[in-house]
């Protein structure tokens, strides 16, 4: 009966498909931690899944709001009462606290699942281990749902529409749009545990409402670092960046010097980014208030700053165009300001590179004299709106985010072990220390457009230094309007 029921499932999506001739297409794929595999498939940005075999996280039926205790609530309350968009209500914050976070799951929640709406890497077999561990501790299965990174927002938003949405959600540099997507998680989750990082939930904390959190105790914050081939630097008796890191000396300026020293001995000296620069001293391209809720553009002055430090780079050639990630896995690259911790993963940005070249440091601590924060992209995670298992979803979330369990998960996420000590006694303790500046741009021009952020890249950081700020200026307009844009999109929420 099984292989029948598979049977049917394939014929109807075949049909689908050739019935969809002329439409965009855009296959993706789900698989739950008993080893089965389904089928989604767009149409025109529509997700469509097959059903997998998997039972779903509550008995949730005729329309009704189901109660965290399994008792129909009625109706087909939209908001619910904590804002869930109609699915299962939690009645009081799911207890992940003390020393054992899992110790008083309720027998109600074993062989529920909860569905996981991700764009890749949650989904990289390494991780996989980990969310299968976390069934084999916990009896609550999960369910991986793979959708477009760049339309994710859009895609699960239609998935929920229709009443056919995940439990998990993702925020990855989508925010404020992100919000449309994610219901709040007050009611849902204990925000006072110091195991959420409160960089994320100050942030993520709009009209009073909560709705993504992280942890500082994960591997899935997008802290930004740098990466330096230690080949080159050892090889030709150059002063590296973990050399000046080690001795309270890693400023811009420095990190300036590693490249001219490299290009002299014949490779490619490194890329500053102007806009870590700029949010590393406070002002980023696009500013958030958590406390009114309100973007807006930094001047073109303050801009200038990082600006005219990534134009004297690219005057001076110790940059090129030409040159980028691939480039630095090939070992003709010195340094490079890109990539954050993802870079350090067995699949980042640098899975290619040789081990033995592969060094990292934190962002540089000073700029002319003044102090920089580290800096980062807002990544976070939530409950979506809908959810038929959000208490499953707290437990999933507060083992996914805890590095702690990946060992015994028998999960090894970094490409070697100095960059794992990198990450978690030097990266990570500098954002506890000193605190994180987030550059919103990512998502203001995502709601703007995203070619206007290429367009004012390219112009001011590869122009004459000298003529950065009229650049910046001719294109202000561009930043006004993406801050403009977030600001409507967030209206609503607070």
């Amino acid at each position: 009966m099984k292989k029948q029921i598979k049977l049917f499932a394939l014929m109807l999506a075949i049909a689908m498909l050739f019935g969809a001739v002329g439409c965009n297409k855009a296959g993706t794929s789900s698989t739950s931690s008993e080893g089965e595999a389904g089928v989604l498939l767009g149409f025109e940005d529509e997700t469509v899944e097959t059903n997998n075999g998997e039972g779903t996280a509550s008995g949730n039926s005729g329309g009704g709001n189901t109660s965290a205790s399994g008792n129909t609530s009625g109706g087909n309350n939209s908001q619910g009462s904590s804002g869930n968009g109609g699915g299962t209500v939690v009645e009081k914050p799911v207890d992940v606290g003390g020393k054992d976070p899992f110790a008083n799951i309720p027998s109600r929640l074993k062989g529920t699942t909860v569905t996981f709406a991700h764009f890749g890497d949650e989904g990289a077999a390494e991780y996989e281990k980990v969310l299968k561990a976390f069934t084999k501790k916990t009896g609550i299965k999960y369910k991986l749902v793979s959708y477009n990174q760049s339309e994710y927002v859009a895609q699960v938003s239609k998935q929920i529409a229709a009443k056919s949405g995940p439990d998990v959600i993702i925020c990855n540099d989508t925010f404020p749009a992100a919000l449309e997507i994610a219901q709040p998680l007050q009611n849902i989750v204990n925000l006072q545990d110091d195991f959420w990082d409160d960089n994320i939930t100050n942030i993520c904390t709009v009209g009073g409402n909560t709705y993504f959190v992280n942890s500082l105790n994960s591997v899935w914050e997008n802290i930004d670092t740098v990466f330096y081939n230690k080949t080159i630097f050892s090889n030709h008796g150059i002063t590296s960046p973990l050399d000046y890191y080690n001795n309270g000396q890693w400023t811009w300026e420095n990190f300036r010097k590693c490249a001219e020293e490299v290009k002299g001995f014949g490779y490619v000296g490194g890329y500053a980014n102007a806009d870590k620069i700029n949010a590393s001293l406070g002002s980023p391209m696009i500013n958030y208030d958590p406390k009114t809720a309100v973007f807006s553009g930094s001047s073109s002055s303050d801009l200038s700053v990082g600006y005219q430090f990534e134009a004297q780079m690219f005057k001076d050639k110790l940059w090129s165009s030409t040159d980028w990630w691939a480039t630095f896995a090939n070992g003709k690259i010195g340094i490079m300001a890109e990539g954050g911790v993802w870079g350090a993963k067995y699949n980042g940005a640098f899975k290619d590179a040789d081990d033995n070249m592969l060094g990292m440091v934190p962002m540089p601590s000073s700029f002319k004299g003044k102090e920089c924060k580290p800096t980062g992209s807002l990544r976070a995670y939530g409950i979506a709106k809908g959810a038929k298992n959000p208490e499953g979803a707290v437990y999933l979330l507060r083992y996914f985010l805890d590095y702690s369990y990946y060992s015994s998960a028998g999960a090894n996420v970094f490409k070697n072990k100095n960059l794992e000590k990198m990450v978690f006694d030097h990266v990570i303790p500098e954002v506890k220390k000193k605190g994180i500046n987030f550059d919103y741009a990512g998502g203001a021009f995502d709601l703007s457009n995203n070619d206007d952020l290429s367009k004012i890249s390219t112009a001011a950081g590869r122009t004459d230094p000298a003529q950065v700020k009229g650049e910046l200026d001719t294109n202000w307009n561009l930043i006004g309007n993406a801050a403009q844009k977030a600001n409507d999109k967030i209206a609503s929420f607070r």
